[in-house]
């Protein structure tokens, strides 16, 4: 994977860390999960 690809998706994990966290524990309790905004 190309460096500034790279780059840009761990800065896109570290502005939606919360989101993704949030989702992972609703999909550990088979809730259901919230929409994250897309990397752009």
């Amino acid at each position: 994977m190309p460096g500034r690809a790279l780059k840009m998706i761990l800065e896109w994990l570290e502005q939606h860390k919360e989101e993704l966290m949030d989702n992972w524990e609703k999909a550990q309790k088979g809730d259901p999960l919230k929409k994250i905004e897309p990397l752009k």
